[in-house]
């Protein structure tokens, strides 16, 4: 049984396959990821407004990122733990953790 995720969730997740694949099918990602098609096609939709998401029609159809285009965002426990650890800094140090969890936090 898998956790419910929120709709950013499960888009950053899509985005994570992407990423990871390079190509992945609509219906694999629904079963992946335990929701309808419909609502994978409105994730895709709604990824495309925002960043470099393509989708090819076909027998060799699916999804796929634009290339040169990454994702690269901390998962929940790593961000727990830099904003766990951030809390024993100060100065120029609490500063460069900031910066990287602004950097690497999912938007």
């Amino acid at each position: 049984m898998r956790i419910t995720l929120t709709t950013e969730q499960r888009r950053e997740e899509i985005l994570y396959i992407l990423h990871m694949r390079g190509h992945e099918t609509i219906p694999n990602l629904a079963k992946e990821l335990e929701v309808s098609i419909r609502t994978i096609k409105y994730d895709i939709e709604a990824l495309a407004d925002r960043c470099k998401v393509k989708t090819k029609r076909g027998k060799y159809g699916g999804v796929e990122l634009d290339s040169g285009y990454f994702v690269i965002h901390l998962a929940p426990a790593q961000l727990n733990l830099l904003e766990e650890l951030k809390l024993g800094l100060n100065g120029h140090k609490l500063e460069v953790m900031e910066s990287i969890i602004a950097d690497f936090s999912a938007p």
